[in-house]
C-alpha cells in the first residue's frame, strides 16, 4: 500500500511515507497530520490503545490533525448482512471495550482478520489523555455515482461496522 501511495504522490515533495510497528514507533517528526487506516482496532488491551494513540500524538504538531477509519463500537452484530458488500462480521453478544472481533473478507482465499472491539467513549477517553482534542466521530457516506447507489448500501448505511473520526492535537506534550 505504501508503494501505491507513493506512486500516487510522486511529485508532491511534502508528503512522507513510513512503516512502523505504531506500538512501538518512535518520533519521527513533527506532522500536519496523521492517517490510519484500519490500524487502530489491531490494540489488543486498552494500553496498547493508549500507546497507539500516545506514539501518533508524539509526531503530530499542536493544531494538526489525525484521521483515523475504524471498527465502530455502535455496529449492531448480527442485525442485517455484510456478506453483500464482501465480507462477514461474525457475531459478539453485546461487546464490550477489549472483546476480539472477526472479519472474514470474500477474497481467493478468504482471509479472516482479528481485531478489537473498543467503545466511542474509550477512544475518547485515551485521544483525551494523550493531547487530543475535540475528537468527532463522521458517520460513513456513500458517493451516489457508484454503482447501486446509496439503496445498495441502505443497509451497510443503516449499521455501519467502521466509522471515521477525527480530532485536533492540543499543545504539544512531551511523552
Amino acid at each position: 500500500m505504501l508503494d501505491q501511495a507513493a506512486v500516487v504522490a510522486s511529485g508532491a515533495d511534502n508528503i512522507s511515507f513510513v512503516q512502523h510497528d505504531v506500538l512501538e514507533m518512535p518520533k519521527l517528526g513533527t506532522f500536519d497530520l496523521a492517517v490510519v487506516i484500519y490500524l487502530i482496532q489491531y490494540a489488543k488491551t486498552i494500553d496498547e490503545l493508549a500507546a497507539m494513540y500516545r506514539n501518533i500524538a508524539a509526531n503530530v504538531r499542536s493544531g494538526g490533525q489525525f484521521v483515523a477509519l475504524t471498527v465502530d463500537s455502535r455496529f449492531r452484530h448480527g442485525e442485517g448482512s455484510t456478506e453483500k458488500y464482501g465480507f462477514s462480521v461474525a457475531p459478539v453478544v453485546e461487546p464490550r471495550d477489549e472483546d476480539r472481533l472477526s472479519f472474514t473478507m470474500f477474497s481467493d482465499p478468504p482471509v479472516t482478520v482479528d481485531c478489537t472491539h473498543f467503545e466511542r467513549s474509550t477512544h475518547e477517553r485515551v485521544a483525551k489523555r494523550c493531547g487530543f482534542r475535540t475528537l468527532r466521530w463522521h458517520e460513513l457516506r456513500v458517493d451516489p455515482g457508484l454503482e447501486g447507489g446509496a439503496d445498495f448500501y441502505r443497509d451497510f448505511l443503516d449499521n455501519p461496522p467502521f466509522v471515521l473520526l477525527s480530532a485536533e492535537m492540543g499543545e504539544t506534550r512531551s511523552f
